[in-house]
């Protein structure tokens, strides 16, 4: 490239007036450039500079002719590499419903009584989900993973668990089935044939027991954990007695009162499910059938949901007198409650008529939530500054942290309760 001129005009002023000076004009050898179009570089304005001689000089930029060639040229060079790409259309996904992760909808899964979009599941994540569920033996709560969502209440089917879960497992659900339809039947340690024991004329079963295959000799209690005989199941009777005293002094634990199955509580409140489907009170043992009213305030002789420290039982004349006392919180939190219930009746027709009934539904929940919830926070707070005096004139008659929790959590504890009450009895039902 020839080298141009860069010219520069300078233009004559002084501070009372200006004389224009054509003989100011002068050239200067700079970079090849050519007068294309005026411009500054960027971040940068033309500048001023006022010179010895009493000239300001106004400076102009010009941008170099090859740099639009350079631009169209790397055009071309990018359209042309980006035109040998293969483009792909966006993969389309859906949400598991057990992981909350986007998954293509090629390992998309959803059971057959089911074949809703929003219940669909990823096929790591149900495979799983059903898998566990056989080798813990709940074989009856195969159920879809957002079961009682939008009323649903679909199982797998036997054809789907060989398709998903293989033969081995389904061999173990038709086993656990089997078992679960017949409790008397016991499996051969041996062959792990399925066997029914033989009965007595009172309708008690015989303990020994003999596998029609293999004719192996097994307890029907304790399997080939001692040898044949009733004597040596005796024995080993006592010997579980003795190891169970053990270990409920050493790590306390405590007996299921149906099945008598050594149970550890680790954390949580004090209703406690065992693996026989049957619910029991940790705090005084007893088999419950209704939840709700066992650890409602409101029930003299029932026991506290949340209590830690057992040494105080509920069943004191203190605990009494605190229960009595909170009668008053307990009616105004069953006000609440019913006042919530009938909100939403009232307003049942709301969501039936919204354009997207899975939202609706929860924004008519949400909403009759909120509208009660807030007040009855509000009676909360209030109730428990009540409840803190009636603990504090209790301290000298002797009460503790547990008549304190008592006394503050009895709103709370009362919806808590009027809710398993209602409601809660769906998770015991194994159907």
């Amino acid at each position: 490239m020839e080298p141009h001129d860069f010219m520069e005009r300078c233009e004559a002023g002084s501070s009372s007036s200006s004389v224009s000076a054509p003989n100011a004009l002068r050239r200067c050898q700079t970079d090849p450039v050519v007068a294309q179009s005026i411009c500054a570089p960027q971040g940068e304005e033309p500048q001023q500079a006022a010179s010895d001689s009493g000239f300001y000089c106004r400076r102009r930029w010009w941008r170099p002719l090859g740099s639009e060639r350079r631009q169209r040229s790397l055009a071309q060079t990018l359209a042309s590499t980006l035109g040998n790409v293969p483009l792909r259309a966006p993969t389309q996904t859906f949400l598991c419903c057990i992981c909350l992760e986007n998954i293509p909808v090629s390992n998309r899964l959803v059971m057959g009584q089911c074949s809703r979009e929003a219940h669909a599941s990823c096929k790591d994540c149900l495979k799983t989900y059903l898998r566990l569920r056989v080798e813990e033996g709940r074989v009856d709560e195969l159920r879809c993973p957002r079961t009682g969502d939008d009323g649903c209440n679909a199982f797998a089917t036997v054809e789907e668990l060989k398709e998903w879960l293989g033969d081995k497992v389904s061999e173990k659900y038709e086993r656990f089935s089997q078992m679960r339809a017949d409790p008397k039947l016991r499996a051969c340690p041996d062959c792990s044939r399925l066997c029914s024991p033989e009965s007595k004329p009172d309708g008690g079963v015989v303990a020994e027991m003999s596998c029609a295959d293999c004719y192996c000799a097994f307890c029907y209690y304790h399997s080939n954990a001692h040898a044949p005989g009733s004597e040596a199941c005796m024995e080993y009777e006592r010997h579980i007695v003795k190891q169970q005293q053990l270990d409920a002094g050493l790590y306390g634990t405590r007996p299921c009162p149906s099945c008598g199955f050594p149970t550890e509580k680790v954390s949580g409140c004090n209703h406690m499910t065992c693996k026989c489907k049957v619910n029991w009170c940790w705090v005084c043992g007893q088999v419950l059938d209704n939840v709700g009213w066992h650890y409602n305030p409101a029930n003299p002789n029932g026991c506290m949901q949340f209590q830690e420290d057992l040494s105080s039982r509920c069943d004191s004349r203190l605990m009494v007198l605190c229960k009595v006392l909170g009668l008053p919180a307990v009616l105004v939190a069953v006000i609440f409650i019913g006042c919530f219930l009938l909100l939403l009746l009232v307003t049942l027709p709301l969501p039936a008529l919204a354009c997207c009934r899975e939202v609706g539904f929860k924004a008519w929940i949400g909403l009759a939530a909120g509208i009660i919830g807030v007040p009855f926070v509000v009676f909360s707070l209030c109730w428990a500054l009540i409840g803190l005096v009636i603990w504090m004139l209790l301290l000298p008659c002797g009460a503790g942290e547990v008549h304190l929790n008592f006394l503050l959590g009895v709103p709370f504890m009362t919806a808590l309760a009027l809710g398993e009450g209602i409601i809660g009895h769906d998770r015991a039902d194994p159907g």
